[in-house]
Parts: structure tokens; sequence; C-alpha cells
């Protein structure tokens, strides 16, 4: 198979109309138009969106906004090679899969290449980004810079941003994606020839553990977040996620799908069998029936109704 028909097949597996996607409502509709199809994600109090797209080809336009971009190349036709200015200057980026770019949508960028090409975009507000590596950088002011010039190879960058897209397809916590998030912001800083702080004098003591696990028992059915446990932890939210992996062995995020799986089985084993498995994700803290599902079956290697069948 080659790479056309790859990306074709993909094409039909994205469902969403741009019509749905608001960003778009801001092109020219001859922009538009290169749109083969797109799938949109972002929940409510996120300062981030993202997309995966196939495009005929190359798209630039739209109104300047206060955010950063990443765009990684997934697939394209066979030598398809784009020419870009991210707004410091001309560059060619290989039609080669795992190729990134990075940009500063306020700037004229511009894009010229014949595709079809398809690619995972994550966007993220200006304010957001700096808020989130200003912690991890070893000085105050830090510079981006560097990235505008050219397309960027890395493969844990190509690894966080596929692992945040699927964060969404697979309905996955919103603090798994923070943490992804701040995998991300520290690779990005290092790509940029910033020097990242590598250590932190604050530690989790057995107390502080206690006071997040009992947090965690005490709000499993709302979405918790890593900013939420870092202050019940009294630690930055920056190195949380961090200490409390090298405490406890696991990331915070898997721990509390741990709590989340047996608070399930609890109710499968209390409820009455009448009680639907919509109403038990719900209770247990999962964003729906299928979310239980999978995520009870990864655990246990059995289904909900199978763990619950007499």
């Amino acid at each position: 198979m080659n790479n056309l028909d790859q990306v074709l097949i993909a094409r039909r597996q994205l469902s969403m109309s741009i019509d749905r996607w608001e960003r778009a409502k801001s092109v020219p509709e001859r922009v538009r138009d290169r749109f083969m199809a797109v799938n949109h994600y972002h929940e409510a109090g996120e300062a981030w969106e993202m997309t995966e797209t196939i495009v005929a080809e190359s798209v630039s336009g739209g109104q300047p906004r206060d955010e950063y971009f990443l765009s990684l190349l997934v697939n394209c036709h066979a030598d398809s090679v784009a020419e870009m200015n991210l707004g410091v200057g001309s560059f060619r980026r290989p039609g080669q899969p795992g190729n990134i770019i990075f940009g500063d949508a306020a700037a004229d960028a511009r894009f010229q290449g014949v595709g079809p090409f398809h690619s995972i975009a994550f966007y993220i507000s200006k304010s957001e980004l700096h808020a989130r590596m200003s912690p991890l950088a070893e000085r105050d002011q830090f510079s981006l810079e560097k990235l505008l010039s050219d397309y960027i190879r890395d493969e844990q960058l190509e690894s966080a941003l596929k692992r945040l897209l699927g964060s969404y397809q697979n309905q996955s916590l919103r603090m798994h994606r923070e943490s992804l998030l701040d995998v991300l912001c520290e690779r990005l800083l290092f790509l940029s020839g910033n020097r990242i702080v590598q250590s932190s004098a604050e530690s989790l003591s057995r107390e502080k553990v206690d006071r997040v696990i009992e947090y965690m028992h005490a709000h499993l059915s709302e979405d918790l977040t890593l900013p939420q446990l870092a202050d019940v932890a009294g630690v930055s939210r920056s190195y949380f996620a961090r200490l409390f992996h090298q405490t406890i062995g696991v990331p915070p995020a898997r721990y509390l799908m741990s709590l989340r799986v047996e608070k399930a089985k609890e109710l499968l084993r209390c409820l009455p069998c009448d009680v639907p498995a919509r109403e038990i994700a719900v209770l247990a803290g999962f964003s729906n029936r299928s979310h239980l599902a999978r995520e009870f079956r990864k655990a246990t290697g059995v289904t909900p109704e199978a763990y619950r069948r007499p």
C-alpha cells in the first residue's frame, strides 16, 4: 500500500465537518475548500486544542491569534515538499512522516505545497505555554525563536503529540493530557536551546502523598486535574507529577485510574444488576460507559458485564 492509499484510508476515518470547527470560519472559502477531512478536539476549560486534518494542499491564511502551534506530518503523497516561512525566513519541509513545524500564529506564516497532507496539529495560547514553561526553564527569559527557522525531527516530541491526540480519541483523563503537555513543553525548551531545571528542592512526604490519595478517593467522580492535586500536596504544579511518580512508582493519572477501576468493581459487586453500566461509569468517575468498558477490560481482562455476572 503506497502513501497516497494510506492517506485516503485515513480520510474515511475522519468524520467531522469543517463547518463545526470554529477556527475554520475565519479563513477564506478558497482556503477552506482545500480541507478534505478534519477532526477537532477540545474540552471546556482547556487553553489548547487539537486537530487531525487531511488537506489537498498547504493552507495559509486566517485571523492572527495569540498562540503557538505544532504541526506533525503523519503522511502525504510521495515526494510532497512544502515551502514554509514561519516569520523568520523560508525553508523546505520534505514530505517525510514525522516532520514537525512549530509556529507563531500571530506571525504572517506562509505555506505552499501540493499534497494531500495528513497532519496532527496542536494549538495553545501563548500565555498558557509560557506559564507551563517558566518553572521548567533555568532562566526567567527564554526564547523559542530557534524553532521557527526549520522543521523539527524529534521522536519524543512526535510521540507526545500522537499520545495527546490518542488521549482525546480514547477519552482519557484530563490529568493524563496535562502530563503529556508537560513532556511537550520540556522537549520544546530543550530543542530551542534553553537550559532546563534539573532538580527541585521540593519533595513529597508520606503525609503529602496520603493527603493526595485521600483527596482522590473523596473526589473520584470529578474531573480532577494536576493543579488541583498539586495544591493538595502543597508543591508546584510543574513538579507534582514527577514527584508523585518517583514516590509511588506510577504517574498520578494511572494511579487515579486504578482507583476508579476498583471503585467500579465495588459498585458492580454491590449494586443491583438492573443498575445500568452508564450510571456506574459516572459514579466511578469515567466519562461514559465505553470509557469504563475500555479501562476496566484493560485492567482486569474482562468486561464490566462479565465481572458482574453471577
